[in-house]
């Protein structure tokens, strides 16, 4: 997948208005155990310490049953301003180019393969570590990993990472270094062995 031009980047930024931005991006459906709520919430908290120094935009990439009660909430926090939610999106690279943080709230994770398309497009990632994540994922190497449902921590994370380049920089290429590992048929392979074992003890005890 080849990566968007610069051209590209500035007519979506200018499409969305958000020329200067910090772009953070979630990619999902929009269902409870994606976690959306939690990054709505800390994304007020972040905005209500920063005041007018506020700068941060989120990208909501996807489509699900949660929408409605996530335009509600959105509204309810004040965030209407901040928070775009584009539907469901054929190709997603666009996002990926002027996204600057991928962020995954969820509660439970089955293939987080948006993660590795994240990964590979550069992003550094925050992520809830819930699933198979931590397998794969090492905080503070090539991610920054939070408690699941914990939205200081979540808020605490985005911020850390908008204010550290070099944590950034060493986060995405640690990044690309994982993807490179885990070329998808050996990854899902490892994931699904590794959730078999999960449910196969559950039965067990």
């Amino acid at each position: 997948s080849s990566p968007i031009s610069e051209a590209q980047r500035t007519q979506l930024r200018t499409e969305l208005g958000w020329n200067d931005a910090r772009v953070l991006l979630s990619v999902g459906r929009l269902s409870v155990e994606k976690g959306h709520a939690d990054l709505l919430r800390a994304i007020a908290s972040m905005r209500q310490a920063q005041g007018g120094s506020f700068h941060s935009r989120l990208l909501v990439v996807g489509d699900g049953p949660e929408r409605g009660n996530l335009r509600a909430l959105c509204s309810q926090l004040g965030l209407h301003d901040c928070v775009r939610f584009t539907g469901y999106q054929a190709d997603v690279r666009p996002y990926y180019g002027i996204a600057e943080i991928f962020v995954l709230p969820s509660h439970s994770e089955g293939s987080p393969n948006v993660l590795l398309e994240a990964m590979a497009a550069g992003l550094p990632i925050v992520a809830a570590a819930v699933g198979g994540l931590p397998e794969v994922l090492t905080h503070e190497v090539n991610a920054l990993l939070v408690p699941k449902q914990n939205i200081a921590r979540l808020a605490n994370a985005i911020e850390r990472l908008l204010n550290d380049p070099l944590l950034r920089q060493q986060l995405a290429e640690k990044g690309k270094a994982v993807v490179a590992q885990h070329d998808p048929q050996s990854y899902f392979r490892g994931v699904a062995g590794l959730f078999e074992e999960v449910i196969s003890e559950a039965r067990a005890t």
